[in-house]
């Protein structure tokens, strides 16, 4: 009997010895993509005219209704006095009659929160004190530490601008 190799079995024969190439198959090594550091969440800067913006943390509003004459809770009245702040309370008043004149209509205030938060605003931003506006919504309080602050009426009842408006004194800081 006669043996016939077909020329696709020799091919398969010798195929492997075609791929046996001497040169080494190069190594792919794989780097592990390294994970991203987060970058820290950042806080978020107060709004000036909060009481926050100068860096001093919030304390408990420690005022309160009058109990003996002229004292309300940790402030005392201090009508007829001059304030650590007065020049810059009055200061800040001008300042904003000239940003926002369209508030004003002369000395009158035609818009009473405006008036009261651009105070506070100023006074953080130009003059570097923590001010809040508020409580009560006539007056904008004015600190520099925690443990003493002064509250100025800037409001008249009449819808006026009030400057020298000091009226009291708080230990602690009232806000």
């Amino acid at each position: 009997m006669r043996r016939i190799t077909s020329p696709f079995v020799l091919f398969l024969l010798l195929l492997p010895l075609a791929c046996n190439d001497t040169t080494p198959t190069p190594v792919v090594v794989a780097t592990p993509t390294p994970t991203p550091t987060p970058s820290p969440t950042p806080r978020p800067t107060p709004t000036p005219g909060t009481g926050l913006a100068c860096g001093l943390a919030a304390l408990p509003d420690c005022g309160g209704p009058e109990g003996p004459p002229g004292i309300y809770g940790c402030c005392r009245n201090q009508v007829g006095n001059r304030g650590d702040f007065q020049n810059q309370v009055d200061q800040s008043i001008d300042i904003l009659m000239g940003e926002q004149p369209n508030i004003f209509r002369g000395e009158e205030v035609l818009d009473r929160i405006a008036y009261v938060n651009g105070v506070a605003r100023i006074l953080e931003q130009r003059f570097g004190v923590c001010a809040k506006p508020g409580v009560p919504g006539d007056e904008v309080g004015v600190k520099t530490e925690q443990n003493y602050s002064e509250q100025y009426d800037i409001y008249l009842s009449n819808a006026r601008v009030r400057r020298g408006g000091f009226v009291a004194s708080c230990r602690p800081s009232r806000f």
